[in-house]
């Protein structure tokens, strides 16, 4: 390069802008072979793991265990919050006795009894 040696050993500015504007290019072209490269293992592995894939131990929809109660195998929800106290300290845990007002959980049996057609006598009646 004439430009080198005229220039006492640094290289011109118009040299280096060219420099530069040329490697933009050579980025550009690295990037787009690299996301073919990852394009191209992409769909050769993904169609081989999903051949493979994953098979459960058990059925569908077939439930674990032996279903108990008056109503086999249906789940009943109920929830009010003011049946556990607790303030999230690091002292005790919401399922301590302290935490928990009994008669609002005592409630909360009797509505979720009713709505399942059963009738209960709360633990704290007996």
């Amino acid at each position: 390069m004439p430009g080198l040696a005229s220039a006492g050993g640094r290289c011109p500015p118009q040299l280096l802008r060219h420099l530069l504007r040329k490697s933009r290019y050579v980025v550009a072209i690295l990037c787009v072979f690299a996301g073919l490269a990852a394009a191209v293992v992409t769909l050769v592995e993904v169609p081989r793991l999903e051949a493979e894939g994953w098979l459960p131990s058990e059925r569908s929809n077939a439930p674990l265990g032996t279903a108990r109660g008056v109503h086999r195998g249906r789940v009943a929800w109920v929830r009010d919050p003011p049946a556990a106290s607790w303030t999230g300290g690091k002292d005790s845990y919401w399922w301590q006795n302290q935490n928990t007002d009994q008669t609002v959980v005592d409630s909360m049996m009797s509505k979720l009894a009713s709505r399942s057609g059963i009738s209960v006598t709360p633990l704290s009646q007996t």
